[in-house]
């Protein structure tokens, strides 16, 4: 009879332990981060991240032509953008989100930018100053003009258990190289991982950068600016 009872009791404990178990495992959710590839014949660079709270951000999104696999990673998480960062205006960075804003209806929750008068654009950059131009109409757009915001140097954004740090914004002064050397620098805090995102920041800029944020520079990933060709410095 006594062993009945030790066989019954031990199978309650055991029940109760897959039990616990098997909420946990449900529960346990990690942040991933995928690097987009291209889809058309283009470079370009976009990044989407799912939080452990089921939060998508985006980070840039590439050309026109990337807008529909983009579409499709978003749609396989949530149908929608809770965080997007446009690190500058090119085309090959910010053409998706045109696309999406002017052409679906997706939700966009928050938007951050960083960027110079459009009078700027056309003078230090003038053969690309369409491209600003574009996103500057399309963030004005009534479906997302209120969820914009242009971001300030050392600002933080909570993201659940994560954090984005702005550690570069536009550098009006800086006019060689004039677009890329004002990209958007963000670096994101996660719970084991930091990432650094430098988008096509320059030579200039980046020096820039070494002298006023040195100390946060240390990342566990980095993203290589420019593509890998002609950004910052390797310092």
């Amino acid at each position: 009879m006594k062993n009945k009872k030790k066989i019954f009791l031990t199978a309650i404990i055991l029940i109760i332990l897959v039990g616990i178990l098997g909420v946990w495992k449900l529960n346990l959710k990690t942040t991933t981060l995928e690097q987009l590839k291209n889809s058309g014949h283009s470079q370009m660079m976009g990044y989407i991240i799912k939080t452990d709270n089921d939060k998508i951000i985006v980070i840039d999104g590439g050309t026109s032509d990337d807008t529909e696999n983009l579409l499709q990673k978003i749609n396989e998480y949530t149908g929608k953008v809770d965080y997007w960062f446009i690190t500058h205006p090119h085309k090959d960075h910010a053409g998706a989100i045109i696309d999406i804003i002017e052409n679906t209806d997706i939700k966009i929750e928050h938007i951050y930018v960083s960027l110079n008068d459009m009078e700027w654009y056309k003078e230090y950059e003038p053969q690309r100053a369409e491209e600003a131009i574009n996103l500057k109409n399309a963030l004005e757009n009534e479906r997302v003009k209120d969820v914009v915001t242009e971001v300030k140097l050392n600002q933080n954004i909570e993201i659940g258990k994560a954090r984005c740090e702005i550690l570069g914004i536009k550098n009006p002064e800086i006019t060689t190289n004039a677009i890329n050397n004002s990209s958007m620098i963000i670096k994101m805090y996660f719970e084991r991982k930091t990432v650094l995102f430098l988008g096509d920041t320059g030579a200039e800029s980046s020096e820039k950068l070494i002298k006023n944020e040195s100390k946060k520079l240390e990342s566990d990933i980095v993203q290589m600016a420019h593509h890998g060709q002609n950004g910052a410095t390797e310092e």
